[in-house]
């Protein structure tokens, strides 16, 4: 059978189309690309979209809608199980991508103005043919295990001709987003349902994240592709996208705003780092709205845990000292109770990346030293008075102080105790400023408030001795850490300055906890039960758990150091 030409095949309607991408699809493809290329074309002969004939519009058209109809239904974003990589329609459309140039040209015709002048439903199906490229990208070829790959490789120059074509369209989407939101209410107070029901916004984030991701892990030693997205607007828009979109269906993670640090960290201008901090964060979205969603993220979203919930304590410890407005609204979140529901969740989800699978006690540790930053900043504004005493519970903050140390002997004692020694400073600035702040009270201005104190010494008469126990049984274990030592030491002195003797603890764990002692001790030595261990020792049971003045980033520039970013 002879291949039709070009003009036959622009011709087609939909029907003719969906039978064609099962046949030919690289034809299709092609002649979409020729398409969207004399669109182009007129565009930049300063042809208005009225000045172009209904079938130069028509077909690209109708090929976006049948491509993003049938993707989108056998992809599910965000879920793309791997035997759905290996869809004929998946398959197909990979490969034709590959022989052709139309990702590239779909990228140039989505920031063009030709194409902000269309329906919202042409946009909507161009930008979903778009996630469902880099998707199939991302879930097909970088987040799989060796020798697990589900669709061919692109070649290595895809990514620059990808990042390099993306930058006018993240500018149109930043200017655009006035008309971005309108269309989006009018979609969300329709009666769609499904996937799209937040139209374009979705999608543009769904795309903006997937490519951050690609960027970063693709450069192999080289970061010019996550660079050239950051002379772009994209972090602008995934921060956007985060802020605008709520949580649930529409939203489930804080993958919007993993992605625009993403690329902040990976600006080497302290200058433009605290420009950007000042200009979207705060003036564009407000200080308050950022770090009250964020907070919220923390017990709101199921999927925020394990390397997510590292990332999100991160953003939340940068965030309250990137500058003032920041800092001041950071001090009015009840951020500890927050942190320790979120620690209290008990789910760590084993991590696959292109780099194989993390270690728990390397993943625990980097939450805790999260947390450590957060409790370090709420002991200096309780003590300076910029926190409110009534933002903090002494209970909460007495259990994540516990798990800490519970996080610390599980790592000790998993053969891997020189994990500890990169956390030793987080572990002691922590400690030592609670117990000397503690400390303080009554003999300066730098005290904790007593309404804090006194919940803290009742969290220590109920939780504090199996944890005293335990550190003095692993410090007989042999080649011990210097932090067990610092611990032992450190808990007996916090105890000591809330007014709480062993003896005191002792009897408070006879009374409250009488028959859990055996059970920790057990239990001590599997790390999947740490989660569970916090419950106990602090006399929480699984089912109530869950109800239960600053320097800016210019004077701060570790805070942005790549490695605290787990992606």
């Amino acid at each position: 059978m002879s291949t039709p030409s070009s003009e036959r095949i622009r011709s087609y309607d939909k029907e003719e189309i969906t039978k064609a991408m099962s046949t030919a699809p690289v034809d299709i493809l092609k002649a979409c690309n020729s398409a969207l290329e004399n669109i182009l074309r007129q565009a930049n002969e300063a042809r208005s979209v009225s000045e172009l004939s209904d079938a130069d519009l028509r077909f690209p058209s109708s090929v976006l809608v049948v491509l993003d109809t049938h993707l989108g239904m056998i992809l599910n974003e965000p879920g793309v199980p791997a035997q759905e990589l290996k869809s004929f329609w998946v398959q197909h459309f990979w490969e034709a991508c590959l022989s052709t140039n139309f990702p590239c040209t779909l990228l140039e015709y989505a920031g063009s103005s030709v194409f902000w002048a269309l329906t919202s439903d042409e946009r909507d199906s161009a930008f979903g043919c778009l996630c469902s490229f880099v998707h199939i990208w991302w879930h097909g070829t970088v987040l799989v295990e060796e020798g697990d790959v589900q669709v061919r490789t692109p070649p290595a120059t895809w990514v620059a001709r990808i990042v390099t074509e993306s930058r006018v369209l993240w500018e149109m989407v930043w200017q655009h987003r006035a008309q971005i939101m309108a269309d989006s209410d009018a979609v969300i107070s329709g009666s769609l349902t499904g996937p799209s029901r937040y139209g374009t916004l979705r999608y543009i984030q769904s795309l903006a994240t997937s490519l951050v991701m690609i960027a970063s892990t693709q450069g192999q030693g080289d970061d010019s592709a996550i660079r050239t997205l950051n002379s772009s607007k994209i972090a602008h828009v995934a921060l956007w996208t985060w802020w605008v979109l709520p949580f649930g269906d529409a939203q489930p993670d804080n993958h919007a705003l993993e992605a625009t640090f993403t690329v902040i960290q990976n600006t080497h201008d302290d200058l433009e780092r605290q420009r950007f901090i000042d200009d979207v964060f705060v003036r564009e979205i407000g200080a308050d709205a950022v770090l009250t969603k964020l907070n919220r993220s923390l017990n709101e979203l199921p999927e925020i845990a394990g390397d997510a919930l590292s990332n999100s304590l991160y953003f939340m410890e940068v965030l309250s000292n990137a500058n003032s407005a920041l800092s001041v609204a950071y001090a009015k979140l009840p951020v500890s109770a927050s942190v320790a529901r979120a620690l209290r969740k008990g789910r760590d989800p084993q991590t696959s990346l292109p780099s194989g699978k993390q270690m728990w006690g390397e993943r625990q540790l980097r939450k805790w030293g999260a947390c450590s930053g957060i409790l370090v900043n709420i002991a200096e504004g309780l003590a300076t008075g910029i926190r409110a005493p009534s933002t903090v519970n002494g209970a909460d903050i007495y259990s994540i102080l516990v798990h800490g140390i519970l996080v610390a002997i599980q790592v000790a004692k998993s053969g891997t105790p020189s994990l500890l020694k990169k956390y030793e400073a987080a572990y002691s600035d922590t400690f030592d400023r609670w117990t000397y702040n503690i400390r303080s009270r009554g003999r300066s201005d730098s005290g904790i408030p007593g309404k804090v104190i006194r919940e803290l010494s009742d969290a220590a008469r109920t939780s504090g001795y199996s944890v005293l126990l335990e550190l003095r049984k692993t410090s007989f274990e042999s080649n011990l850490p210097d932090l067990i030592v610092f611990l032992l030491d450190v808990w007996e002195q916090l105890n000591k300055a809330l007014g709480v003797d062993e003896e005191e603890m002792r009897k408070g764990i006879t009374l409250h906890l009488p028959a859990k002692r055996c059970k920790y001790a057990k239990d001590v030595d599997r790390p999947s039960t740490v989660q569970r261990l916090v419950n106990l020792v602090i006399g929480r049971s699984p089912t109530n758990a869950n109800a239960a003045a600053s320097n800016d980033i210019a004077h701060n520039p570790n805070l942005f150091m790549p490695s605290r970013l787990h992606e």
